[in-house]
């Protein structure tokens, strides 16, 4: 029983995240003033020296308005006060190889958000009555690391974030990166995994009033906040972008071309965060113009996200991937994420020995208690002579539009398949590995057709032109909907 018991004690040890919250002490603080802090889980392995630092999501407030709404409705992304002293989290966070292939036995940090300012702000007075500490906590936190756990023989580190959380690395992973140099005397590689945070500068749909932080543009959103947040903003951005216009250094393809250290895009090019701000979401249907407009946000994110380096871009209406269990498994042209991950990993590995090349002494390996590490199961990296093609981990999904035909669906006698054109416009949903969504009024599981008629497509009228029933057509898979609609011809 002593046995039994003290195996489910170090099975929780390596499952339950343990809450480390800064003493009263410390110059950080909460919005409303509570002393905010950090969870760490241990490598199951005892040997890891990689570490994984989430940074957590959730919107933002700009004026008081959008501050006291927080307060009351998000109260956790507001204060400390009710932190749980454990939690158990998933997706990259996870233990399970299963569910996280890629980096369930990194050590691992999740840091709360509880500054509402994009995790941007350094003042250390209150304004308005409130603290905006952001940039400031992913210090307090770093430095809290060095000190107390077992961070000092570090060799590698992922600052990881979905949403607010990813712009949290955008703006801070460089700077980061310098103060660990400082603190610990050496270099340390450092490379981040951004997930939806490619926010775009984009004219919305209609315009908006603001009373609203999900209606508000970026735009209008972050001119209102930097004026509550006080934020650090990257110099060599805020240098090139000039007085007046240092807000865009918070949008995904402005900042990412001025970053030093490899940064991973994660980005659903229908973002449900990106539709809200463009005064689209989806669900909300309308016109047929609303629908195109739909479809040329997305061929905008798609054509911005070429510029980065490492890249996984799906057609699917999402938001925060990372977080979710099935995060690994969504695929874009047959490839799914965690394999494209494998991929950028030999990328990475390349880089890091061209830094070991150039400067031996900088990336110090600490030796390794071999005994503790007989657990340790590395991620299966593709073999290959370490050089891998680009577009192995820059994914940007185009449905397989072009590669259609080699889908079998029974046609109606008088039409054929038919290589599509590159002209056509990406859709929403095409990709057989999104998350569905679900009818406004009937709750169902929607097909693509569905969200065809939500934007007043008589698709009726289509069918009976194809010569197929409605309910053939409303049989067949998305991708066979697609083929038939777009890809197909007369005989």
């Amino acid at each position: 029983n002593d046995q039994q018991s003290s195996g489910s004690i170090h099975s929780r040890k390596y499952q339950y995240f343990q809450l480390n919250k800064f003493p009263n002490s410390s110059n950080v603080r909460c919005n409303d003033g509570s002393v905010p802090g950090y969870y760490t889980r241990p490598s199951a392995s005892n040997c890891s020296k990689k570490w994984l630092i989430f940074l957590e999501g959730g919107w933002y407030c700009f004026n008081n308005n959008t501050c006291e709404l927080r307060r009351r409705t998000h109260y956790d992304l507001f204060s400390s006060e009710f932190w749980s002293s454990e939690r158990q989290l998933g997706g990259i966070l996870s233990n399970n190889e299963r569910i996280n292939p890629n980096f369930h036995d990194y050590n691992a940090v999740y840091i709360p958000y509880c500054s509402s300012d994009l995790w941007s702000g350094k003042q250390i007075e209150k304004t308005d009555g409130l603290y905006f500490h952001g940039s400031r906590i992913l210090d307090t936190v770093i430095d809290d690391l060095i000190i107390n756990h077992n961070f000092k023989k570090v060799q590698e580190v992922a600052f990881v974030g979905s949403s607010a959380g990813g712009i949290g690395v955008l703006l801070n992973i460089d700077r980061l990166k310098r103060r660990m140099k400082k603190k610990l005397k050496r270099k340390v590689f450092i490379h981040g995994i951004v997930d939806s945070a490619w926010f775009l500068d984009y004219p919305a749909y209609r315009q908006s009033n603001c009373t609203h932080i999900y209606e508000c543009p970026p735009e209008n959103a972050l001119r209102k906040g930097m004026k509550l947040w006080n934020p650090r903003i990257p110099r060599r951005c805020k240098k090139f972008q000039g007085r007046g216009k240092e807000w865009k250094c918070f949008m995904g393809p402005v900042i990412y071309r001025h970053l030093k250290n490899p940064v991973f895009i994660i980005q659903s090019l229908f973002d449900d965060a990106q539709l809200q701000m463009s005064k689209v979401p989806i669900l909300e249907g309308g016109s047929n113009k609303k629908f195109s407009y739909i479809q040329q946000l997305g061929g905008f994110a798609s054509q911005t996200l070429r510029q980065a380096k490492g890249v996984f871009a799906h057609s699917c209406v999402d938001h925060e991937i990372l977080t979710k269990s099935n995060w690994a498994y969504i695929s874009v042209n047959n490839q799914c994420l965690h394999e494209t991950l494998n991929f950028w990993q030999v990328y990475l590995d390349n880089e890091k020995k061209k830094i070991k090349k150039k400067n031996p002494r900088n990336l110090k390996i600490n030796k390794i208690d071999k005994s503790l590490c007989k657990n340790i199961r590395k991620p299966k990296l593709p073999s290959s002579s370490g050089i891998v093609n680009p577009s192995r981990y820059q994914l940007i999904d185009s449905c397989h539009i072009s590669q259609i035909t080699n889908y079998k669906i029974q046609l109606p006698h008088n039409r054929t398949l038919s290589r599509c054109a590159d002209a056509i416009p990406l859709i929403p949903l095409c990709n057989p590995t999104c998350s569905p969504l679900s009818h406004p009024i009937s709750g169902l599981q929607m097909s693509f057709i569905d969200l065809l008629e939500l934007y007043n497509v008589r698709i009726n009228l289509i069918a009976k032109s194809l010569g197929v029933t409605m309910d053939n057509l409303r049989k067949m898979s998305t991708q066979q909907q697609i083929s038939l609609l777009y890809c197909s011809s007369r005989k």
